[in-house]
């Protein structure tokens, strides 16, 4: 009996240590402490590379971060990074860096199960500003 609850204990650790790392997972901090209405689900978000040109005067709301284990696509990343983007109710992220972690530490996922990189992509989220209306000369 006490083998099967010593058992049942450890896979229950290793299940619930492990998960954390298994889930693709994100995160949204704001940064100017105003509301902005969120953008519906099928709204259209932006991706800008870091270093990549926008062409439109923005302004930051806040940053945007997702975690996944090694070997998720940037595809999936990105989605993501649109999926939170539009919930904070930005019209892109910009700046966007992939990270690939080689140095997990994590005890039960980077040892014990053998995902030892993760990969992170961060970004702002941003706003677009509409220029001021040009007056006419006279």
């Amino acid at each position: 009996m006490i083998k099967r609850i010593f058992t049942c204990f450890l896979l229950f650790m290793a299940i619930a240590g492990c998960s954390k790392c298994v889930l693709l997972r994100s995160e949204y901090y704001d940064i100017t402490g105003s509301v902005v209405a969120p953008k519906p689900e099928d709204a259209v978000i932006d991706i800008y590379m870091h270093g990549q040109e926008v062409g439109r005067p923005y302004a930051e709301i806040g940053a945007v971060k997702v975690m996944a284990q090694h070997g998720i696509s940037k595809t999936a990343l990105n989605k993501e990074l649109k999926r939170r983007g539009s919930a904070a109710g930005a019209d892109a992220v910009v700046d966007v860096l992939y990270i690939e972690d080689k140095g997990n530490d994590l005890a039960l996922c980077g040892k014990l199960f053998a995902t030892k990189r993760n990969m992170t992509a961060t970004g702002k989220a941003v706003v677009f500003i509409q220029p001021a209306p040009q007056e006419d000369k006279k």
